[in-house]
C-alpha cells in the first residue's frame, strides 16, 4: 500500500473507532450518508480553506462518508 494512502487509512479509522458508540452507518441510507458528505465539503466552502485543522477534519470525515455509501451500495442497500 502506498504510504500516503495508509496514513490517510489509519486517520479514517481513529475516526470511525472515536465513533463506535453512535452505532454504525448500516442503520443509515446511502441518500442519508451522501447528504453528511455535502454538508461537510459546504463547511470546507464556507470556511475556506485556510483552516487547515477544519479542511483536514472535513477531508477524513467525508473519506469515511464515502466509504459507507459505498458498502451499502456494494451491499445492495437502497440508495434512499
Amino acid at each position: 500500500m502506498r504510504k500516503e494512502l495508509e496514513i490517510f487509512a489509519e486517520e479514517m479509522e481513529k475516526v470511525l473507532k472515536e465513533n463506535d458508540d453512535k452505532g454504525g452507518w448500516k442503520e443509515m441510507s446511502t441518500f442519508e450518508l451522501l447528504n453528511l458528505l455535502a454538508k461537510n465539503y459546504d463547511e470546507i466552502r464556507k470556511n475556506g480553506i485556510n483552516n487547515s485543522g477544519l479542511v483536514k477534519k472535513c477531508l477524513i470525515d467525508m473519506a469515511n462518508l464515502s466509504m459507507m455509501a459505498y458498502d451499502n451500495i456494494i451491499s445492495w442497500k437502497s440508495v434512499i
